[in-house]
């Protein structure tokens, strides 16, 4: 065991190089810092391992069906990043070391954090490489969406621009993380502040839809078939909406037949009917494409 006068002078040499935080500031840097450590710090600035009740507070910020738009404070992620760094800080060594550290760590985890979901989907080539980013990254910004779009659509489509009107050459923001939180609880980063966000249905879904009006009901509209003057697909008259008749309402199921029937009576009526109503002509009323909701900084 070494004697007290060793450990003192030792502890003062010490105090007077950490007191001093120039001389060797330039000795940490990026390679200094064990991948784990510098992957770890890059998923908090993500603020993965961040509890939810920490992001909201109060159920009643995020009711269900709605979607929230926030920015991630510069001044609190630093602060984050060195809280998470402060795990057996106890001398005014520990506290002079951290204060030089948190200088370098900082900027890590902000460099790090650009290929945590590259790395999350297997690093694929492609659409990520297109949305590089120079350092030093920005403002971040972000939405936390609550809504049964998200547990009915996992495969929802993200974008989101820096203008509102956005041209050829304007590429989205890089998307920095995007995941749900729980069944129906998505959480979108972006590198970068968005002026406009675009919220899709996955663009190779095509399926049967139909209108909820404010009454409760589903009512879809008569469409054209390529006779009578009207167009194969366009609405011919979206004044007169047939309703959806449904065979157990509680569970959603339609009742398929008698829908058929109310659709070909209505065609005909507008006299847009050829010599049958099949399955292809079915379709053409109900075919429903991806649908597309679109946010922007006047909303």
């Amino acid at each position: 065991m070494l004697s007290w006068q060793p450990r003192k002078e030792h502890f003062l040499q010490m105090s007077e190089l950490l007191s001093i935080p120039d001389r060797w500031t330039g000795l940490f840097s990026e390679d200094s810092i064990s991948d784990d450590i510098s992957n770890w710090l890059g998923r908090l600035d993500l603020l993965y391992g961040v509890p939810f009740n920490y992001l909201v507070p109060d159920e009643r910020m995020l009711p269900i069906e709605s979607i929230r738009f926030f920015y991630l404070d510069p001044n609190w992620m630093k602060i984050l990043c060195d809280g998470a760094c402060s795990i057996g800080r106890i001398t005014s060594n520990d506290m002079t070391h951290d204060a030089v550290m948190k200088d370098t760590l900082h900027p890590i985890s902000k460099r790090k954090s650009q290929s945590v979901r590259q790395k999350l989907i297997g690093g694929v080539q492609g659409r990520e490489d297109i949305f590089e980013i120079d350092e030093p990254v920005g403002t971040r910004t972000g939405f936390l969406l609550r809504s049964a779009l998200v547990d009915g659509w996992p495969g929802l489509e993200v974008m989101a621009f820096e203008n509102q009107d956005h041209t050829e050459n304007q590429r989205p923001l890089k998307i920095l993380r995007m995941e749900r939180l729980s069944k129906d609880i998505l959480i979108c980063i972006f590198a970068g502040v968005f002026q406009k966000l675009e919220i899709q249905e996955p663009a190779e879904s095509l399926h049967f839809g139909a209108d909820h009006s404010r009454s409760g009901d589903y009512t879809a509209t008569l469409r054209g078939l390529g006779i009578g003057g009207f167009d194969v697909g366009i609405p011919i008259d979206q004044a007169n909406l047939v309703v959806v008749p449904m065979r157990d309402e509680s569970l959603g199921v339609v009742n398929v037949k008698g829908l058929a029937n109310m659709l070909k009576d209505g065609i005909q009526k507008k006299q847009a009917l050829g010599e049958e109503f099949t399955s292809a002509e079915f379709a053409v009323q109900l075919i429903e494409s991806a649908k597309i909701c679109v946010f922007d900084s006047t909303d």
